[in-house]
């Protein structure tokens, strides 16, 4: 009978420290979802902050697209202007016209010498240097618009990368909540049952000990039952 209650008593002892032992566990899972939970939140931030960087880039590129397209335009306009304004000035230069030259004995020959307008000259040089100086500014104009442009559209690139890469992480935190949340769910109904089981083992050996008398003899029934076996 001692060996039966003390087995009893041990397995009393180990059912409370069953319950002990999962509060601890689950104590701890608590503490791994809320720093779970705090760090889906600081990467959710991460991921907010670099699409507002993506929209940023992606309004720079655009009006950077927009602007080199307009000086690309007056450029080439200028452009056509220097090479119009050339062509200007090699006709002046390939003027000629015929003359009379008499030498010193009297003998007249003709021949042909430059027929330059210099006025017309001087005019469309300056014009071709006016060209020229515009073309010259809207060409830096073009290039640092392009170069901003290009610029953007690789920081627009690099952060959906990034994007790509922290939203499967997001992801995957978050897989991992909803793994621990059930897998704890689960935990949290096995330890339940198994306490009940536990408890209702218990529950029932403690029945069956205290409805039989024989395993909790008096000494008026011990001696009584020693006294009939003399007889």
């Amino acid at each position: 009978m001692a060996s039966i209650k003390t087995e009893l008593s041990a397995l009393e002892r180990f059912a409370s420290h069953t319950d002990d032992t999962y509060d601890v566990i689950m104590s701890i899972a608590d503490q791994l979802i809320f720093k779970a939970q705090r760090l889906y939140f600081d990467v959710e931030s991460d991921l907010q902050k670099i699409r507002i960087q993506i929209n940023r880039a992606e309004i720079i590129y655009d009006e950077a697209s927009s602007k080199a397209t307009t000086y690309e335009y007056q450029m080439q306009e200028y452009y056509a202007e220097m090479q119009s304004i050339e062509r200007e000035i090699d006709y002046i230069l390939s003027r000629t016209k015929t003359v009379t030259v008499t030498d010193s004995d009297g003998n007249s020959t003709t021949k042909t010498v430059p027929d330059v307008d210099e006025y017309a000259l001087s005019a469309a040089r300056r014009r071709l240097e006016e060209a020229t100086n515009n073309y010259n500014h809207y060409r830096k104009k073009y290039e640092l618009a392009r170069s901003l442009a290009n610029d953007a559209s690789a920081t627009v690139t690099y952060f959906k990368e990034m994007e790509d890469a922290v939203a499967s992480a997001l992801d995957t935190i978050q897989e991992c909540m909803y793994e621990m949340k059930k897998y704890l769910g689960l935990m949290q109904e096995e330890a339940e049952y198994n306490a009940m089981e536990l408890n209702a083992l218990i529950a029932k050996i403690n029945e069956y000990l205290a409805s039989k008398p024989i395993f909790f003899p008096s000494r008026l029934q011990s001696e009584d039952f020693s006294a009939k076996l003399k007889k």
